[in-house]
């Protein structure tokens, strides 16, 4: 994972909001009218208290999350067709699951070393406040979204009971899971590192909730054991060291190469950055 920055430009005073801001005038941009639909059937939610729509309307501004996320999943980092892809809610707009589940004996024994682990229970009527928050979507692959995250959300510390429009507020929650736009969340980066083209957690000494933080993740996506992320990380880790060699010769072709690999453009940046570091 690496972060999404909302505002291209360098911002000496970066914050939420303004990420929130400069999200609005691009979804404006793209589909004028969506904000003010948008506000309308949050107050429908809001009175029913859940979400009971037969359809939502956040598939209209997925291209506004394309592009900010350089066509790769948030999650992952595999790159996405333009075809493909899904725009997600990060918090659950409905009943959200107990993770890790009863049957998930390899996620259980992964986290039995740790003591007092808890990750908030289920939630019935999920999140439904933040169906149409702006800084609760991202851009998912499908597999990420709909066959490992679902409606899974686990956090260590209580669900928030008074629902919310800001998901600023719900930091208080203390998420397992981290939030790739802006600033909202922590950086990832230094949340989760790669040692070749296997991803670790920040060492437990530096900050406890944080190294859980990067194992939870790192474990409800399987981007330590998916088959595919290892292979295609593999390759790249062999065609950047190939370009890493060739630039210390002085090969200015193989010096455009790394950087590139290393770009938010290319997939799995986390782990051609990481790779970069040890080299």
């Amino acid at each position: 994972m690496i972060r999404y920055q909302v505002k291209k430009a360098e911002d000496k005073k970066p914050s939420a909001n303004k990420d929130l801001k400069a999200l609005e005038r691009l979804i404006e941009k793209t589909k004028p009218g969506w904000l003010a639909r948008a506000v309308e059937r949050i107050k429908k939610i809001k009175k029913e208290k859940k979400y009971k729509e037969s359809s939502g309307i956040w598939s209209e501004i997925s291209s506004v999350y394309r592009e900010i996320q350089y066509k790769k999943c948030g999650f992952c980092e595999r790159l996405i067709r333009e075809d493909g892809g899904e725009l997600e809610h990060f918090r659950p707009k409905g009943n959200v699951r107990e993770w890790p589940s009863e049957n998930d004996q390899r996620t259980l024994d992964a986290l039995a070393h740790l003591e007092d682990f808890e990750t908030g229970g289920s939630m019935e009527k999920g999140y439904y406040t933040l169906a149409y928050a702006p800084l609760n979507y991202s851009m998912a692959c499908s597999h990420c979204n709909s066959i490992l995250k679902r409606c899974y959300f686990p956090i260590a510390g209580r669900r928030k009971k008074r629902p919310g429009q800001n998901p600023a507020a719900y930091a208080v929650e203390k998420p397992y899971l981290i939030y790739p736009l802006g600033v909202l969340d922590d950086n990832p980066e230094e949340l989760i590192e790669f040692k070749g083209f296997l991803p670790y957690p920040v060492a437990r000494n530096e900050d406890e909730h944080n190294h859980r933080r990067a194992l939870v993740t790192i474990l409800l996506f399987k981007l330590s054991t998916d088959s595919t992320l290892l292979f295609e990380r593999a390759i790249l880790i062999r065609c950047l060291f190939e370009d890493l060699e060739k630039a210390k010769a002085g090969d200015a072709d193989a010096e455009k190469g790394v950087s590139r690999w290393k770009s938010a453009w290319s997939p799995y940046t986390n782990c051609a950055k990481s790779f970069s570091r040890l080299y």
